[in-house]
């Protein structure tokens, strides 16, 4: 089990093990599933509303979801990418040492 870094002293990515960068990355996409789940829910309640005023409201909150979805998803891409990299790395500097 790795430990998440303390919110008062976070480690920074150079001291992070693999292991401990895959863990962060985890918890953010666990928390990204949450949110998902945050989205279904909205939506449905959007489809039973009938108050119009509140729908509206609803549909705007749900459109902004959406939009930070694709940016974290985009995010979460390039940060597995990096990942990837630094591993790759990682292993080449073993092989010198």
């Amino acid at each position: 089990m790795v430990d998440p870094p303390s919110p008062i002293e976070r480690k920074t990515i150079d001291d992070m093990t693999i292991d401990q960068l895959d863990a962060a990355i985890a918890q953010r996409r666990q928390r990204r599933l949450v949110a998902f789940q945050v989205y279904q829910e909205a939506v449905e309640s959007k489809k039973r509303a009938t108050d119009e005023r509140l729908r509206a409201q609803l549909e705007k909150q749900i459109e902004m979801l959406v939009k930070e979805f694709a940016r974290v998803d985009k995010m979460l891409d390039q940060v597995d990418a990096r990942i990837t990299k630094i591993a790759g790395v990682r292993l080449e500097l073993e092989d010198y040492v």
